[in-house]
């Protein structure tokens, strides 16, 4: 058995069960009538802002859109994929306990690093419009928040 192996048997199993959870949460009446109308909805309003910039957002300071992307981003942490039976096990097995350990390491920096892109996705036409940000400091303040 290697690392990855048994990284990704765990990350595919940690999916299935966040998948039954959200599908238990999420059944197909609240797809139907408030998650698909929410995100066309957002899709109208999200365009309405790189057309024209909403009265909030022209007064909003750059410092709260930064406290704003921080408290969003700080829920994040790192998954190491370790399970109670590991300590007798993989403990003997340490090559096979670090890889995995990295794996899982990898795997949340890359899942933190698609959380700060929505986020700036979605700040995208206030940091372009009025803040006149460019691509640059844009991505300078994409590697801020995943580091």
């Amino acid at each position: 058995m290697r690392g990855h192996h048994l990284f990704f048997s765990r990350l595919i199993k940690e999916w299935k069960f966040q998948y039954g959870v959200i599908r238990s949460i999420a059944d197909w009446t609240i797809l139907l009538y408030l998650i698909i109308p929410s995100f066309v909805i957002f899709i109208f309003i999200y365009r309405s802002w790189w057309v024209e910039l909403p009265g909030w957002m022209e007064k909003m300071p750059l410092n709260i859109a930064f406290f704003l992307s921080y408290l969003l981003c700080w829920a994040g942490n790192y998954r190491t994929f370790v399970q109670e039976a590991d300590k007798v096990f993989l403990i003997k097995h340490q090559k096979l306990f670090l890889r995995m350990k990295k794996w899982g390491y990898v795997y949340s920096l890359i899942f933190q690093g698609v959380a700060v892109g929505i986020v700036i996705f979605i700040l995208l036409p206030y940091f372009v419009e009025y803040s006149a940000f460019t691509a640059t400091q844009i991505i300078v303040y994409f590697i801020f928040f995943v580091i």
